[in-house]
């Protein structure tokens, strides 16, 4: 080989092993690389024991056989390498990967005495590992990280937002941490961002080794009652990471939380090893994939007008039935995420129609109502766990009936109602993930959805039936607030009988307040007793709401366009905002919903950001976590590629979130 040649393979070994120290920690924490099992050259890749060795690395046209020495946390030593030719190695040892793309960011990797960072796109197929290195550097060592100290006041009803990144306060689309105007009895200090708490451990103490692992921090916000002492690792917006510790917390009114914390970054040169997120590599609009519904007994299967469900593992769930013209049961679908393919169906569910959205648990698992049971569905297998069924009679009373308004408890606990026509009495169910009953309260039940508050607070519509002087019957119409551990009544306030409607969702603002419509008024209720705190005029042919991140509320109408109000006073803005169906909002700010064509993004002022042309009408919209925006007609469930995720606070969607949960606590 010429001189030339060796120096330049030499200068290129080099780099790509200083990269390869921190590949391998990518490795481990996405579990993409694992060898195949019938693979003898890839086996010793075993990631519990302390030495690594990674055999047959393609590098250029040769490959590259390492071993590492791991240390824990995101600390490695190069220990032994050697370049083999193309000929020394079969690709079989590489293993079986998907076929997938990422471009990483890995700064401050210890490699010996060094401070690496690099930047590099890294695919992994089934002929091995493969990767552009993109750019790297060194970095001296860095002194103690400074610790700030900020405060939070959530004063004038409004909650207080900061970026670690900046040093600055910011607003509800640049935030690192957040605090909200809770009410008492929420007197606890609530922080909200994407996080971890190691409790009382001292700021001083903390170093980039208590990062969590890939994965510990889930892509959603997290929302949790800490108290002062208690100590956090946040992972900001540009991926580095801030632990802070809540150092005072002080109430100077009812709703009004002052907290004052200290924070240091842990972006140095102490062996944190940060992973971006996977980048989207289409533009906003692109089709990534289109799913039809198979049919089932040679009939055709119809996709329900319902929120679609996204599981923990980003599963689009989705129910179909035969209608009316066949009657072919309900069943329950599971699609990947990747490629729209079919993971699996269920069996029939108890007739043609669902009697709720799909709700997914917090440990993934599926729920759902049809007729008078309730469904429990393993996620990975779509096999039922049980099936809980309305008792016929309860002492002397009948109690059988059908079963609709879904929502999950704080505990993951499954709330409904009985509320389908027939003479019986309706009453509130609580059961259990294990599908044993927890508790009933009978009611006057309605068929508007249950909503989940602040506390695990239950919230529904109702009514109670008396009778004239002349034994003739009449009805009071009421929204309730209900004890989550017992189904006991807390309080009631009167309502008009227009509340019933299945569109007419009670939506918690960020405060605790509850928005709701009142057949043609909008109001705004404390979540403690119920007292009126405005109420405006809002006609609307739908009475389904949402709520931004800034807290300005959106009552959709089909015909005469969305309208935005004020959430502090209820004024109405002038402009609307046409979409024809249920909107979503995305933690840009913007509205996301479906058109007679496709799908429309507008801003709050009803300003279009982009559309998307697709060629038919979508009942049913939502947005994943990474970008990804689900819609269904009657037959096809689209995946197109949005610019956004969807909001982390507000009350983005009818349904809350993507779980269906109704609940203001999950996301």
């Amino acid at each position: 080989m010429e001189r030339g040649k060796i120096r330049q393979t030499i200068f290129r070994l080099y780099h790509v092993l200083l990269m390869l120290s921190c590949m391998i920690f990518l490795i481990a924490l996405t579990g993409v690389g694992t060898c195949a099992q019938e693979s003898t050259c890839c086996s010793s890749l075993n990631l519990s024991t302390l030495a690594l060795e990674v055999p047959c690395i393609r590098v250029g046209e040769d490959r590259l056989s390492l071993s590492l020495s791991y240390s824990g946390g995101t600390l490695f030593k190069l220990e032994n390498y050697a370049l083999l030719d193309n000929s020394s190695c079969s690709s079989a040892c590489c293993g079986d990967f998907d076929s997938e793309t990422w471009l990483v960011s890995l700064p401050y990797v210890l490699v010996g005495e060094s401070s690496l960072w690099t930047t590099f796109s890294l695919v992994a197929n089934s002929e091995g590992l493969f990767f552009d290195l993109l750019g790297y550097g060194f970095n001296p060592p860095s002194p103690v990280a400074e610790i700030k100290q900020i405060t939070l006041d959530t004063a004038q009803d409004s909650s207080s937002f900061f970026s670690f990144v900046t040093d600055n306060y910011a607003d509800s689309n640049t935030f690192d941490v957040f605090a909200e105007p809770w009410c008492k009895p929420y007197i606890s200090p609530r922080l909200c961002g994407h996080f971890v708490s190691l409790g009382n451990k001292a700021l001083e103490d903390v170093t980039a080794a208590d990062i969590p692992a890939a994965g510990a921090l889930s892509a959603d916000l997290n929302c949790e009652n800490l108290a002062v002492g208690d100590t956090c690792i946040f992972k900001n917006a540009d991926d580095s990471y801030t632990a802070a510790t809540i150092a005072n917390h002080v109430m100077p009114d009812d709703c009004t939380h002052r907290i004052t914390l200290r924070y240091k970054s842990l972006s140095s040169s102490t062996g944190s090893c940060n992973v971006t997120e996977p980048q989207p590599t289409h533009e906003h609009g692109d089709i990534l994939w289109t799913h039809d519904v198979v049919p089932v007994n040679n009939h055709t299967m119809y996709i329900a007008d319902l929120p679609l469900a996204v599981g923990k593992d980003g599963s689009i769930y989705y129910s179909a039935a035969g209608g009316q013209d066949n009657l072919e049961p309900s069943r329950i679908y599971a699609l990947n995420k990747t490629d729209g393919s079919l993971k699996w169906k269920t069996e029939p569910l108890a007739i043609w129609h669902v009697n709720s959205n799909i709700v997914v648990g917090d440990d993934g698992t599926v729920y759902v109502l049809s007729a008078t049971k309730l469904y429990s569905i393993d996620p990975a297998t779509g096999i039922f766990n049980w099936v809980w069924e309305v008792p016929h009679s309860m002492g002397d009373k009948n109690t059988y009936g059908e079963v609709s308004g879904l929502a999950l408890a704080n505990n993951g606990d499954l709330i409904f109602k009985t509320n389908g026509s027939g003479s019986y009495y309706r009453a509130l169910y609580c059961v259990g993930s294990n599908g044993q009953t927890k508790w009933h309260h009978f009611i006057g039940a309605d068929i508007a959805p249950i909503t989940i508050g602040y506390g695990g607070t239950i919230y529904d519509f109702g009514y109670e039936m008396l009778r004239d002087a002349n034994r003739q019957p009449y009805y009071l119409h009421y929204l309730y607030a209900y004890d989550p551990n017992t189904g006991n009544e807390l309080w009631k306030i009167p309502t008009d009988a227009g509340v019933f409607s299945g569109s007419n969702n009670i939506t918690v603002a960020a405060n605790g307040d509850l928005i709701w419509r009142n057949n043609d008024k909008l109001v705004r209720s404390d979540p403690a007793e119920g007292h009126t705190i405005w109420q405006v005029d809002a006609e609307s042919n739908y009475a389904n709401k949402v709520i931004d991140p800034a807290g300005f509320i959106y009552l959709y109408d089909q015909w005469a366009g969305t309208a935005v109000f004020n959430p502090q006073t209820g004024a109405k803005k002038e402009s609307r905002i046409h979409v024809t169906s249920w909107p979503v909002v995305d933690s840009l700010g913007h509205l996301c919903g479906a058109t007679l064509n496709g799908l429309n993004v507008n801003d709050a002022t009803g300003t279009l950001v982009w559309e998307k042309n697709i060629g038919f009408q979508g009942q049913t919209v939502t947005i994943s976590a990474d970008k990804v925006i689900y819609v269904a007609d009657s037959h096809k469930v689209y995946a197109v590629q949005g610019d956004a995720t969807m909001a982390q606070s507000g009350w983005p969607r009818f349904s809350h979130d993507n779980r269906n949960t109704f609940n203001v606590n999950k996301h």
